[in-house]
């Protein structure tokens, strides 16, 4: 009887699959996978110079790390810069969508104080014109206020909004609820998502002190390991249009 021994059959050295949670390790050890990681980090981060355009093509070229590390790809993109400035529009209006709102409140808000103040002006030594200021002071501080939380609530879902826009999609603020039934069944990863994402901030501005020249390096190697985080995380949500 010819026995042949039993071959176990290991990862492709190119792939390293993800597993089904968010592992801020996982992520780590991802950044320098690619042998050739240093010259295509590098070349990304002086293309990031270029003033909106490369940070559109940063963009792109983060999605396609996105793209590749939830195929289990260890091999990072190098620089496609027509095709990575094509990808880079859609995270970019997910990003920028709900700062344009908040933006146009603010403005709505100015206009509003600027005709209590008009108004106010006009009825100069009555008492008309002390309500007045009254009214227009309190909904400074109500307007203040509601920036302040609108701000705080941008920052706990940039995160879901960047992977969605690192799927294609323009506007997921106007779809939330996707992203409320994503958050609330995976709240533990949505949680190691926010904490990694602000440690890999926190290694992207390190650049800064070191010469400045330094964040060239650090800040797109920052983006890699985001990129991989939110891999993870979309991985573990899936397809948010099916929620």
């Amino acid at each position: 009887m010819d026995i042949k021994p039993k071959v176990t059959v290991g990862p492709s050295p190119k792939s390293a699959p993800i597993g089904a949670s968010v592992d801020i390790g996982q992520a780590f050890s991802y950044l320098t996978a690619d042998p050739q990681w240093m010259s295509k980090v590098v070349v990304i981060g002086l293309v990031s110079l270029v003033p909106v355009v490369g940070y559109v093509v940063l963009l792109g070229w983060m999605r396609e790390v996105f793209e590749r590390a939830k195929k289990g790809q260890r091999e990072l993109p190098g620089l496609d810069f027509g095709s990575q400035l094509s990808k880079g529009f859609a995270p970019l209006v997910a990003l920028a969508g709900p700062m344009l709102i908040i933006v146009f409140v603010m403005f709505i808000l100015q206009l509003l104080l600027l005709a209590f103040g008009i108004f106010a002006g006009a009825l100069a030594d009555t008492n008309i014109a002390a309500i007045v200021n009254i009214f227009g002071g309190v909904l400074a501080m109500l307007g203040m206020l509601g920036a302040a939380v609108m701000m705080f609530v941008l920052t706990l879902v940039m995160p879901e909004l960047l992977r969605r826009g690192m799927r294609g999609e323009m506007m997921p603020i106007l779809s939330p609820r996707a992203s409320i039934v994503a958050v609330k069944n995976n709240a533990s990863g949505y949680m190691m998502l926010f904490v990694g994402g602000f440690v890999f901030n926190m290694i992207s501005q390190l650049g800064v002190f070191l010469c400045f020249l330094g964040v060239f390096l650090t800040m797109p190697l920052a983006l890699v390991g985001m990129s991989h985080l939110l891999a993870q995380w979309d991985r573990l949500v899936g397809d948010p249009q099916a929620a």
